[in-house]
């Protein structure tokens, strides 16, 4: 039985091809050359050192650990569909098999097509399921570390803890943002100001702490020292210590409802 080929119209498509298949198979032989290596390197969203390095670098532990719960949040949603996904495939590839087994002709061809399609499916989920396992034992190993700091510093973790250090988030975060105003402009933003003014700082003691810093690493730079992300955080940490009064006022007059957050779980 000869196949019946799809016409087409003269000059509409003006690339032509004697076989088509074997442009196919050979593209595809040039992609399996190169998928061991490819495919298994660079089957993750992030590596180590951009989870490490770029994605858990906020200013407190709690914030690195609600990013990491974030993220692993997503890829368990993530895994737990492509999983089911990955599964349906191989029995629809299945159905379409037995299919083809009881049909002849252009019918079995099409069911045997259709099972083919679905092992495609099949194995490009099973690759996006290795990635995902991979992101996930890099965050669990973040985790870890994390959260030994965070019970090392507290003696435990719950959202007490979380609330706790948000004030030392806020204060450190903003003044930060100042910082990095400052080094560009030489002043505070309006923005940054207003958001300094919301946790109780007022901008011009802000940028007088800020020009204070940049004169200890300019005098460390001359002296030779070399300047590590500790000098920033020590700097950070005592700009805490000073402010943590003044954010805490702010919140005692807004009430602060700490006590009562486990109130709906009771």
């Amino acid at each position: 039985m000869s196949e019946m080929l799809i016409p087409e119209e003269k000059g509409l498509y003006p690339v032509q091809s004697t076989d088509l298949k074997a442009r196919v198979d050979e593209a595809l032989s040039c992609i399996s050359d190169v998928a061991p290596v490819i495919f298994q390197t660079w089957n993750r969203s992030h590596s180590e050192v951009t989870w490490a390095a770029m994605n858990l670098d906020h200013e407190t532990e709690t914030r690195n650990l609600r990013e990491i719960g974030s993220s692993l949040q997503r890829r368990r949603d993530a895994l737990s569909e492509v999983h089911f996904a990955h599964q349906e495939c191989l029995i629809n590839a299945q159905i379409h098999q037995e299919e083809g087994d009881k049909l002849n002709g252009a019918k079995a061809r099409k069911e045997y097509l259709l099972a083919k399609k679905e092992l495609a499916q099949a194995h490009m989920k099973h690759e996006a399921i290795l990635g995902a396992t991979k992101d996930v034992v890099s965050l669990k190993s973040s985790y870890d570390k994390i959260m030994g700091r965070i019970i090392e510093k507290h003696g435990k973790f719950d959202e007490t803890i979380f609330e706790l250090e948000e004030k030392e988030y806020w204060i450190k975060r903003l003044m930060i943002q100042a910082m990095r105003d400052v080094r560009e402009c030489g002043s505070i933003r309006s923005g940054a100001q207003r958001d300094l003014e919301q946790i109780g700082i007022e901008p011009i003691e802000a940028l007088q702490d800020i020009k204070s810093y940049f004169s200890n690493v300019e005098s460390s730079l001359k002296a030779g020292v070399t300047i590590t992300r500790d000098m920033r955080d020590k700097w950070a940490n005592s700009i805490f210590a000073k402010y943590d009064d003044r954010l805490s006022h702010k919140i005692e007059r807004m009430g602060q409802a700490t006590e009562h957050l486990f109130r709906l779980e009771k």
